[in-house]
């Protein structure tokens, strides 16, 4: 297995997702979550399933400026 290969793998598939939330692109978050997943912000962590992060995305209560 070429590590080198599967960090650039998991990196390009991290930026395809936070450039899907900057551009609330809920599809294509759906794409890359599982049926659950674990957030984080100002409010703390929540675990949500795919309905929930639909409704969070749609709520528009979060901005996102830029990514590194």
């Amino acid at each position: 297995m070429d590590t080198t290969q599967t960090r650039q793998d998991i990196l390009t598939l991290e930026h395809t997702f936070w450039q899907a939330m900057k551009n609330r692109d809920t599809n294509a978050c759906l794409e890359l979550i599982d049926n659950s997943c674990i957030v984080t912000g100002a409010q703390g962590a929540a675990t949500l399933d795919q309905n929930l992060f639909r409704q969070m995305m749609a709520g528009g209560a979060f901005t996102i400026d830029g990514m590194s």
